[in-house]
């Protein structure tokens, strides 16, 4: 619902252009974490090659619940394989010799993997080991063009066609909407590129930014997953769709230089309560006669509480009015600690970057982009917040 209404250009703001258990050492993630008590008497008997099986998963986009690997997987990610085995047969040498300790350790087992069959104990033991540590989230998300992780260690000549914002140019590459494939690595797109943030990548986005740089029209950059990576042979296809378009927009809308200011979308009864409780969305013309808009929503949804932040996503794009399309397009996160979050949420206008405590780019489109594409880019980006939908459905009409 709209709260606000658009503002007119004397009433517009400038809000300024975009461009506790026991702690055990580091693991996988690179990051301190809280380990279940099925982890620590897991890793007290495992050690490094948990977090050598953790590396692996994350690899290989295999979440604990689908250990053990199957066939098919252990064929085609043997590196996986390995790990499992290894872990495995450390765990069954210890239960063997140690028989009594299996009926306290399926007692520290969580409420939803209790009891498990005989012959699933140790996939069990290591999908409860596994979970926290798979899941964690790592600050290095927010680091770009770092010339010391995986990634470029594995393909350092990525680093001179990767920009200051860590984006990679893809024109001329093997880019699909789930990875890029690069000198036999498949390389899994950014995390926040992910369905909240931390599920399989957001590929309906991802295809639209493909299908809009397909040709000459526009050049796209993406950001890329900078500390897992896999053989092109290991990598397979999944399938968990769902689809976010934006409705055609009205050029009547778009192209008027008076239609400019801030508009504020939300539910005004759940307030503040509500998962996505505003969006909002501020018009301005620049210098040069172009329009500028920046998008911003506040979040309660789960997948935006992570590693201490409230993580929001914001997009940017900039329209030529004479010509009638969009020539710039970019999608970004902002990471606010609560304190900062609290703040943000005092202010009804779209901030500056420097409000957020930590901030990182994820893709960016220049070129010709199409109305359309555009439309659903944004709706893309913002899956999951029905506000998008709602305000893109505002400019459908004239």
């Amino acid at each position: 619902m709209d709260l606000t209404g658009a503002a007119n250009p004397e009433g517009g703001r400038d809000m300024g252009a975009e461009p506790a258990s026991e702690v055990e050492p580091q693991g996988a993630s690179g990051e301190t974490t809280e380990c279940t008590p099925v982890e620590q008497w897991v890793r007290s008997i495992l050690g490094a090659l948990l977090d050598d099986l953790v590396i692996a998963m994350r690899d290989h986009i295999a979440p604990p619940m689908t250990l053990p690997p199957s066939e098919h997987v252990a064929t085609r990610a043997p590196e996986l394989a390995a790990a499992y085995d290894a872990c495995a047969t450390l765990l069954d040498q210890r239960l063997v010799e140690n028989p009594a300790e299996a009926a306290e350790v399926r007692g520290l087992l969580p409420w939803h993997l209790a009891d498990p069959k005989e012959e699933h104990f140790i996939a069990t033991l290591l999908e409860a080991a596994t979970f926290m540590e798979y899941y964690a989230f790592d600050e290095a998300v927010f680091a770009a063009k770092d010339p010391t992780v995986r990634l470029y260690a594995a393909h350092p000549e990525l680093l001179d066609d990767t920009d200051d914002d860590g984006l990679l140019r893809i024109s001329g590459r093997e880019a699909t909407p789930q990875v890029l494939f690069h000198r036999g690595s498949a390389i899994p797109y950014h995390r926040f590129l992910r369905r909240n943030f931390g599920g399989h990548i957001n590929d309906t986005l991802t295809q639209t930014l493909l299908q809009a740089s397909d040709g000459t029209a526009a050049e796209l950059r993406l950001a890329l997953n900078e500390q897992n990576i896999m053989a092109k042979s290991a990598f397979t296809p999944y399938f968990e769709h769902d689809y976010w378009f934006g409705p055609p927009l009205s050029p009547s809308v778009l192209d008027d230089p008076y239609k400019v200011g801030t508009t504020v979308h939300g539910d005004p009864r759940s307030g503040l309560t509500h998962e996505y409780p505003r969006l909002y969305v501020h018009w301005a013309m620049d210098k040069e006669g172009r329009k500028v808009v920046q998008i911003e929503e506040l979040s309660d949804d789960s997948g935006s509480n992570q590693g201490g932040y409230r993580i929001l996503r914001y997009l940017h794009a900039i329209r030529d009015i004479e010509r009638g399309t969009f020539i710039h397009c970019d999608g970004a996160v902002r990471a606010y600690t609560s304190e900062k979050y609290a703040i943000r949420c005092r202010k009804e206008f779209v901030t500056g970057r420097e409000s957020a405590s930590r901030y990182r780019k994820v893709f960016r489109l220049d070129g010709i982009i199409a109305t359309d594409a555009w439309s659903n880019i944004a709706a893309g980006w913002f899956r999951g917040n029905r506000l998008m939908t709602e305000y893109l459905q505002s400019l459908s009409s004239a």
